[in-house]
């Protein structure tokens, strides 16, 4: 984790979406970065002991495309937290950092709406599954 952040912190601008299940075990983080003209995916999964990790580089499209939805969903401007209803279920977190622009939020079982699209693009040019996806 810590080669991780010295990694990131180098970057212009990061995208981190966190994902954590009922269980410990069942957690995700990936991460978006972008250091002038190369963007790379990381990815850490633990579901097993060692935590799996892949990294890969996205293509200039998937990076629009990424854009695209941070604006579309208004992350910058998205409250940091909502009311948590329920008992059981996950935590999404999403975080970014461009220039001095730095923002978090995190949502409990999001299933819907502008935070939910953007989680999913994550998770999705990772390539992972997440434990209890919504059908």
């Amino acid at each position: 984790m810590r080669q991780h952040r010295r990694r990131t912190a180098r970057a212009d601008e990061v995208y981190t979406f966190g994902y954590v299940g009922n269980s410990v075990w069942n957690a995700a983080l990936i991460t978006i970065s972008r250091t002038g003209d190369t963007i790379t995916l990381s990815t850490e999964r633990r579901r097993a002991f060692p935590p799996m990790r892949s990294s890969r580089n996205l293509s200039r499209e998937e990076w629009t495309e990424s854009q695209a939805i941070v604006e579309r969903s208004c992350f910058w401007t998205m409250p940091e937290d909502a009311p948590q209803l329920g008992l059981d279920g996950t935590t999404w977190s999403i975080s970014g950092r461009r220039c001095d622009q730095h923002h978090e939020c995190s949502r409990w079982s999001p299933y819907e709406g502008p935070f939910y699209e953007l989680g999913c693009l994550f998770v999705r040019f990772a390539g992972v599954e997440l434990e209890n996806d919504p059908p």
